[in-house]
């Protein structure tokens, strides 16, 4: 028996998404008990998004949590 190599089966799930492996830091396949199976993706954010970013950012405050 061969063990999996989990970059090649990061790369494999990338293009069936069609997404660049690349520009990919994680892959995370999960299933959970009495949930939905799920694959979440972690990846790289380019410098001609940053602008997009910041916009969203630029509308919400962020604030400390009070002491209880």
């Amino acid at each position: 028996m061969s063990r999996l190599i989990g970059h090649k089966v990061g790369e494999e799930v990338c293009k069936v998404l069609g997404l660049d492996p690349a520009n990919i830091a994680k892959v995370a396949i999960l299933f959970h008990a009495h949930d939905v199976a799920r694959i979440e993706i972690t990846r790289f954010i380019e410098s001609t998004e940053l602008e997009g970013i910041k916009e969203v950012l630029e509308k919400y405050e962020i604030t400390k949590v009070k002491d209880e």
